[in-house]
């Protein structure tokens, strides 16, 4: 079925990953990091690294601390009223920093299940599997939230998720993409075996488009 044409979508980024997705005056909260400039210690990620990951660094420990130079471009006095965020993964502070876990107390989450075990007891957290679709009603909308295989380096899990209403968003062969937002930058991450790509490059975003049938 055809999305009606009265339907309206605006994105609005604030930092990396963190952006409000607006879809028909609902408001969908994607990674919240609202921190200031600071260094964040990060033993505790690294500690749950798998094994695989960790040899890719040949034995050396990586930095124990992540440093963020630029705070995001709006504060948290500038967020709308948030119906839902969507938490590709909580177990690293630039998706979900120290500040943002007390804003999502007592909010509905989308997340990958390890997730939800971490951020357990609040009991907003829904677990989302790969191509698991749930269905959820806000501002009296239904709509359908997909989560999607994803691929995140240095490891650890992490899911994507699309929201839909109406009907299913298909993507790719199977299912129909209206709108995406594409990060890129083409980030590295250096280690001692080479530098790995963490972010998207205008290649890889090309044919990322390509795929999902936006162009």
């Amino acid at each position: 079925m055809a999305a009606s044409h009265t339907n309206t979508i605006s994105i609005t980024n604030f930092t990396t990953a963190t952006t409000i997705i607006t879809i028909n005056g609902i408001n969908f909260l994607t990674d919240p990091v609202f921190c200031p400039p600071s260094k964040h210690d990060n033993l505790e990620v690294l500690e749950k690294l798998p094994d695989g990951s960790k040899s890719q660094m040949n034995g050396i420990p990586p930095l124990p601390h992540l440093t963020s130079v630029e705070g995001p471009a709006l504060q948290l006095h500038d967020r709308p009223p948030i119906d839902a965020i969507l938490l590709s993964y909580e177990d690293y502070i630039d998706n979900l920093d120290p500040e943002d876990r007390k804003f999502i107390d007592g909010r509905k989450i989308f997340a990958a299940p390890g997730g939800t075990k971490n951020l357990a007891p609040r009991p907003g957290v829904i677990a989302l599997k790969p191509w698991e679709t749930l269905e959820a009603v806000f501002g009296g909308t239904k709509f359908k939230i997909t989560g999607t295989s994803c691929q995140h380096i240095p490891g650890g899990e992490v899911t994507g998720i699309v929201p839909s209403f109406e009907s299913a968003i298909w993507i790719g062969k199977k299912r129909h993409i209206q709108v995406a937002q594409v990060h890129l930058g083409n980030a590295q991450a250096p280690l001692p075996s080479g530098s790995i790509q963490i972010t998207m490059d205008g290649k890889s975003a090309f044919d990322l488009v390509r795929s999902i049938g936006l162009m």
